[in-house]
């Protein structure tokens, strides 16, 4: 049983983890921020072992993962990019260490765990103090316990690696100087597994520094020319990537694609390759709804779709009834958001294609709509106190 011995030394780092991330970070809201990262924890595995019951009721990719490289006799035969980089990071577990698949799995869900706790200490950091809402709990921190982030990013596959390494890029560039190795980690992680995501980065940091406050302008110079070299540089490295990446989609046959699928309540979980741009921007981001979701799975993300329609909605009236400027790295974190959802809208011609992918930049919603809701009550605050 040595998914036993995994969860216990999980377990362990995780509360030393705890320990830490409480001393540091814990600024404000004392009692609620405590048992806000068991919460996480406890939801994040509890969908963990949802995923795992159902990727084991049928061939799944997490299944064919494992599988291959246990039965591999090289790890070099998965140096690559996209899907053989999964199978690169699962040889060495189920090969030199012989982990079962359940074991694997756990330490790869746990991957996807500390991209949500990143993304949250990003927040955080940013945001600063918060307004306590239910349960000595923020809104940011309930926004963060929504359930499909953490289900997609607890499987053994791209979406806990990815959910790990934009977190990591994120939390790396909220304080660049002090963090940029951590910036370049992650810049490499997700490179091999979604190079497009490191190509809409570049073309969002290249926009998001022209438009900057206080930066000098021969910064601005600067960091423009090394994004748009940047960007030559591996432009056709991401074209040929997208079109085979694509392909492979299309033909993998799993029991998670299908589940996407059923969750659009479709059998062709929604083919929306013929869409305008209008129509599929907005079903990346906000389908499926009720009215095509009638089943239980579908219902469970119709609500948080719903959700975050309303919260998509608010922002622009906070924003268009607030004088305060966002920071630079809130803006540039709504650029990335926009503009990432843009571009993967494109590419995720399913529908069951893209609630996956949505998942992994849904957090960098939540914080900057936190950010803009905090700066629109302390401006009432001070109207408040000067008059």
């Amino acid at each position: 049983m040595d998914v036993i011995v995994v969860f216990i030394l999980l377990f362990v780092l995780y509360l030393i983890q705890r320990k830490y991330l409480i001393r540091k970070y814990n600024h404000y809201n004392s009692k609620g921020f405590k048992y806000f990262f068991d919460l996480l924890f406890i939801i994040h595995h509890v969908f963990f072992l949802i995923y795992y019951l159902y990727s084991t009721s049928k061939s799944s990719d997490s299944i064919q993962f494992y599988e291959k490289t246990f039965a591999a006799k090289s790890w070099v035969e998965f140096v690559g990019t996209g899907t053989n980089s999964i199978r690169f990071l699962t040889f060495p577990l189920s090969r030199y260490l012989h982990l079962s698949f359940p074991a694997v799995s756990l330490i790869f869900s746990f991957l996807g765990l500390q991209g949500m706790i990143l993304f949250f200490l990003t927040a955080n950091e940013k945001i600063g103090e918060q307004k306590v809402f239910y349960f000595n709990l923020s809104l940011l921190e309930i926004l963060f316990l929504l359930p499909n982030c953490h289900f997609w990013s607890s499987s053994l596959g791209k979406g806990s690696i990815m959910m790990f390494g934009i977190a990591l890029m994120m939390f790396s560039l909220s304080n660049f100087r002090k963090r940029f190795l951590y910036f370049f980690l992650s810049l490499m992680l997700v490179l091999v597994i979604r190079p497009h995501i490191v190509f809409i980065l570049l073309i969002c940091v290249e926009i998001s520094v022209l438009f900057a406050s206080n930066v000098k302008m021969i910064t601005r110079l600067v960091v423009a020319c090394i994004a748009l070299l940047s960007i030559f540089l591996i432009a056709d490295f991401v074209s040929t990537f997208i079109k085979s990446d694509i392909s492979s989609v299309f033909l993998e046959n799993s029991a998670i694609f299908v589940k996407a699928q059923l969750l659009s309540n479709s059998s062709s979980g929604y083919d929306v390759s013929n869409y305008n741009q209008f129509m599929k921007l907005f079903t990346f981001l906000f389908r499926p709804l009720f009215f095509d979701s009638p089943n239980i799975l579908g219902i469970i993300t119709s609500i948080e779709n719903l959700i975050g329609f309303f919260l998509f909605i608010h922002l622009f009236y906070l924003k268009l009834n607030s004088s305060t400027k966002w920071n630079n790295f809130i803006l540039f974190s709504f650029i990335f958001f926009l503009v990432s959802s843009f571009m993967l809208a494109q590419v995720s011609g399913n529908l069951g294609i893209a609630i996956r992918q949505k998942a992994q930049i849904m957090p960098i919603f939540f914080m900057v709509y936190i950010k803009t809701y905090m700066d629109y009550l302390n401006l009432g605050k001070n109207k408040i106190m000067s008059t």
